[in-house]
């Protein structure tokens, strides 16, 4: 009765915190009082390494990798030096993106309708409404950033257009994104600040990272709680085709390092290089051989990639040593199909249920690891690859999960018996992957309906009060 009471608390604390309407302008200013600070909401950099953020009355300097950038408030004067990559008027009204990766941070905002363009023709990973722009040619993709020709034909103005990449093209308008240049999971979903600022929606992007951040410490502290000195051992890799070997977690600042330190799991690494014996691009990678030795201790396997199935049956990749890895052999195998293709782009915004679902694997979730549906994390053996989402309100902000933790320390003693943990709820309301075969890949888990910071805090919170007994009571707040 204790956590029924203790969510209870939760539900009401996050109905209680809804925030506001942001306080700096969403519109150009007609009238400029050079006294007014024009920006009351701010946002500084907490866990992000790359990007720094200063704010000045009229104008704020973001800072990428030492490059300094100029976003002036719309209707004021623009800040004059040399010293400014760009000089950009928000909030901003037209982007043209570089990037899957870039797209959620955008959408979370309900931006989505500022998104006119994306360079290259990389965008089969893209969330659904994304892709339902590009069929209606409301995006366009395969731009050349280097082509103003071509841009201008296409509809998009190099002059007032916002572009979002790594070097500004013939674009006016710049601003450097390196979300993949931070080195943890906390670090990269922090950017949902610098987005933020884009659009003056600085207030916003606070709130939702601290939930972030919040979570994020209460499944630490919880597996913290429950770890033992029986860690279990994971291999992390996939088959890189490219270089016709494997792919193998590396020692260093990666993020997949954090998870698995967080979550008391020993997770194997291959030297700062790889490990293997096939170089290329200034690293290495293992033959089918030298994988099946290195992983050959291992009890769970996280295949980072969306092919596996393609390369099950090839004897070549998955060779009898390589099906003979305990974790193979146990059937404890998970690909990142449990939302399909959202693994390459709002990954970086679920920090804190990424951090749930790796713990899941390593078995420090709950006592037994019951009672948690994971969302990023696929078992490939009887678990199906999730179904296609259709984008339905294009107007909508994209809809950002967030990790229902509750503190078990505060529910159990120390000395309880590992029986008496209460499972965990699941991440949100969708229900464990029915057991059958593993089926073609399909679409992505990024759903998109009318939400905010609260209105996720809200939903998660809906689902601990269900597995408590009490959803019809929150579920008329939350729809």
């Amino acid at each position: 009765m204790k956590f029924i009471n203790t969510a209870v608390a939760v539900a009401v604390a996050a109905l209680v915190a809804m925030p506001l309407a942001s306080a700096n302008q969403q519109e150009c200013v007609t009238t400029v009082d050079p006294m007014k600070d024009y920006f009351p909401d701010k946002v500084e950099s907490i866990e992000a390494s790359v990007w720094s953020m200063e704010y000045f009355n009229t104008y704020k300097v973001l800072t990428v990798d030492g490059m300094k950038y100029a976003l002036y408030q719309c209707g004021t004067e623009p800040p004059t030096g040399d010293d400014f990559e760009s000089v950009v008027p928000v909030p901003v009204t037209e982007v043209v993106l570089s990037s899957t990766t870039q797209i959620p941070y955008v959408e979370v905002f309900g931006e989505r309708d500022t998104i006119v363009g994306g360079t290259g023709t990389f965008w089969d990973r893209a969330p659904e409404c994304f892709v339902r722009g590009e069929d209606e040619g409301i995006i366009k993709t395969g731009l050349d950033a280097s082509n103003a020709t071509e841009l201008i034909e296409m509809g998009i103005d190099p002059d007032t257009a916002v572009y979002i990449g790594t070097s500004p093209g013939v674009f006016k308008n710049h601003v450097r994104s390196r979300i993949w240049g931070e080195k943890t999971s906390e670090a990269s979903s922090e950017w949902r600040k610098v987005y933020g600022a884009l659009f003056n929606k600085e207030k916003e992007a606070n709130e939702a990272f601290q939930n972030t951040l919040d979570s994020h410490a209460c499944v630490e502290k919880n597996a913290a709680f429950l770890a033992d000195d029986n860690f279990k051992t994971i291999v992390w890799g996939s088959w890189a085709s490219f270089a016709n070997g494997w792919d193998v977690a590396r020692e260093g600042s990666y993020y997949y390092n954090e998870l698995a330190r967080i979550c008391a799991a020993d997770l194997l690494t291959g030297g700062t290089d790889g490990g293997g014996s096939i170089s290329l691009f200034g690293r290495t990678y293992m033959t089918t051989e030298e994988f099946a030795a290195f992983a050959m201790n291992a009890s769970a396997w996280i295949y980072p990639a969306d092919d596996l199935e393609v390369y099950l049956n090839d004897t070549d990749v998955f060779s009898d040593a390589v099906k003979a890895i305990p974790a193979f052999q146990s059937g404890e195998v998970y690909d990142v199909q449990g939302t399909y293709n959202a693994w390459f782009n709002v990954r970086q915004l679920e920090a804190d249920v990424l951090l749930e679902d790796f713990c899941a694997v390593a078995g420090t979730i709950s006592a037994d690891g019951a009672g948690y549906t994971r969302r990023w994390f696929r078992n490939v053996f009887d678990e199906s690859i999730a179904e296609p989402k259709v984008c339905i309100d294009y107007d909508a902000p994209l809809v950002v999960n967030s990790s229902p933790c509750f503190d078990l320390t505060a529910t159990m003693k120390p000395s309880a018996s590992p029986s008496s943990v209460p499972t965990m709820p699941p991440t949100s309301t969708t229900a464990a992957p029915t057991a059958k075969p593993v089926a073609a890949p399909s679409a992505d888990d990024a759903t998109t309906a009318p939400t905010s910071a609260a209105s996720t805090r809200m939903t998660a919170t809906a689902t601990v009060l269900f597995f408590a007994g009490s959803a019809s009571f929150l579920l008329a707040f939350s729809l």
